[in-house]
């Protein structure tokens, strides 16, 4: 079975207007296949779709008439197994193209298709990380790491993404000067507070939303894996503590990650986790 985080509650999601989309990522093979990063879907149709392919990333949007437009802008995928800050920004207008950053830098598109007006997005009923929604097939699973994902009613800008980039340094995205067009934020892995190597997280546990209400459920071999920054964390006894964070992960069946969120002065605290 497929490998996701998924919530079945995103009725908020506007479907008109600006969209961008934030997050670190780290892939664990270079291969040129198909694999998803994120996917919105309404019944048995995908309403927008994130995902590589054939060493490019590709992003599709299909209108409220079920007419698509799919653009294209090519990467190089041995640079995606170390961790890339991901920015895609689009004013929501069919007629005009997305644009997309790669540790703050504008990459060049290369290829849209499709419809050429619109200004309505098919309405979304579910939202997929990691993987599409097949629940009974693994092909398209991302195999690799996502942390620090965010969704927003706005597009960003050429500053906003600089901000967010940080440098390359962590960057808590409630402290953003564009926190009020933030629609969901969640960590992806600073949620656990003790873990061990390799631990999978049990099927159903609930993500709670860093910012807005929607939540997300893990849904099969979710691991946790090591992050992409180191932290400093002021403990009650003012004694800083920096440790090494967690992200989520997905790996194909039968492959085991050595993943960590080692404490380097000892444990911190206990699994915030719902079940």
């Amino acid at each position: 079975p497929n490998a996701s985080l998924i919530s079945n509650n995103i009725s908020s999601y506007p479907t008109t207007g600006e969209l961008s989309n934030s997050f670190w990522i780290k892939l664990d093979d270079d291969l040129q296949d198909t694999r998803r990063i994120w996917q919105t879907s309404a019944g048995s149709s995908n309403s927008a779709v994130l995902w590589f392919t054939h060493g490019t990333i590709s992003f599709l949007s299909r209108t409220s008439l079920g007419t698509h437009k799919r653009w294209e802008w090519t990467v190089d995928m041995n640079q995606f197994l170390e961790w890339q800050h991901v920015v895609l920004s689009w004013d929501g207008d069919f007629t005009s193209d997305p644009k997309l950053y790669v540790n703050k830098v504008e990459v060049s598109l290369t290829l849209t298709q499709g419809v050429t007006s619109g200004t309505t997005r098919l309405t979304p009923s579910s939202l997929y990380l990691f993987d599409d929604d097949d629940a009974t097939s693994n092909a398209f699973e991302l195999r690799g790491n996502l942390q620090e994902f965010a969704l927003y009613n706005k597009e960003l800008s050429s500053q906003e993404v600089t901000e967010i980039y940080n440098n390359g340094e962590y960057y808590d995205l409630q402290q953003s000067t564009m926190l009020s067009s933030i629609l969901s934020y969640w960590h992806l892995g600073e949620e656990l507070t003790t873990h061990s190597f390799s631990e999978l997280v049990p099927n159903g546990t609930v993500i709670s939303a860093t910012i807005g209400s929607v939540d997300l459920t893990v849904q099969n071999n979710i691991h946790i894996s090591k992050g992409f920054y180191h932290k400093d964390i002021s403990e009650e006894t003012v004694e800083v503590v920096s440790y090494e964070n967690p992200s989520f992960a997905v790996l194909p069946d039968g492959t085991s990650l050595a993943a960590l969120n080692i404490h380097r002065n000892g444990p911190y605290g206990f699994s915030t986790f719902r079940q």
